[in-house]
């Protein structure tokens, strides 16, 4: 997403920022989409906090425009807790992915993402073992799931 919001010539805004919200839901879109794709993994680990811009100036493109496209808003939230999380931010990283399920109750990566930062931050065990249980329905190939609910289960056992 280099260079978003600078028009073609490098002067004024030529995305869906720079109309009405309602003006063109279409540009709005394709522009949110297009920066979502200037974030999008693999990434060295310097280059999350763009990506991390990224996803945020995706966000704001759909809040500006006012579309409700929700399986979009929880891949970038989701996105974001990713990122969140490489850069050892579990807190940050819990909301995010808080922020995507409430988008999209059946994003399994969200929900993996949330229980790994909860595991990290060390609070809520039960919650991170649920969020592990629900992404190992809606993915039960992933042995990385199926790994990190076995230890969940662990640490929500412990005393």
């Amino acid at each position: 997403c280099a260079g978003v919001g600078a028009g073609a010539d490098g002067g004024a805004p030529d995305d869906a920022t720079s109309r009405e919200p309602s003006e063109h839901p279409a540009a709005a879109a394709a522009e949110a989409e297009r920066r979502k794709e200037g974030g999008q993994p693999p990434l060295p680990k310097w280059r999350y906090e763009e990506a991390l811009i990224c996803y945020s100036g995706a966000l704001e493109v759909l809040r500006v425009a006012e579309l409700e496209v929700l399986p979009m808003k929880s891949a970038l939230a989701s996105n974001q807790a990713m990122c969140l999380l490489r850069l050892q931010r579990p807190t940050e990283a819990e909301e995010r992915a808080s922020a995507a399920l409430a988008a999209d109750a059946a994003n399994g990566k969200a929900a993996y993402r949330r229980a790994l930062a909860r595991i990290a931050i060390g609070v809520d065990m039960r919650g991170a073992v649920e969020d592990l249980q629900k992404a190992a329905r809606l993915d039960p190939q992933n042995a990385e799931v199926r790994r990190k609910l076995e230890e969940a289960r662990q640490l929500a056992e412990a005393p």
